[in-house]
């Protein structure tokens, strides 16, 4: 099937550690859960995320090509 949601330029598609799914799209990242519902999104142009163990998000921008890091929050339990 098609994944939802509407995309320019995909330049990346991540996991984090709790399967949640980041699209690195032309102008932001699209945060889907592992079940395709849409989460929210974080503006900025990227070249592409990673992850490391201790819940940090490193995204490289496509301006000045520096690396922002950011806290990747634990989601609610159910």
């Amino acid at each position: 099937g098609k994944f939802p949601g509407d995309f320019t330029s995909v330049r990346e598609i991540a996991i984090d550690a709790y399967e949640r799914i980041y699209i690195v799209d032309f102008n932001e990242v699209k945060i889907y859960d592992a079940n395709f519902n849409y989460l929210g999104n974080i503006d900025g142009s990227f070249w592409g995320v990673d992850f490391d163990q201790q819940g940090f998000m490193y995204a490289v921008t496509t301006q000045g090509e520096k690396v922002l890091k950011y806290e990747i929050q634990k989601p609610d339990a159910p």
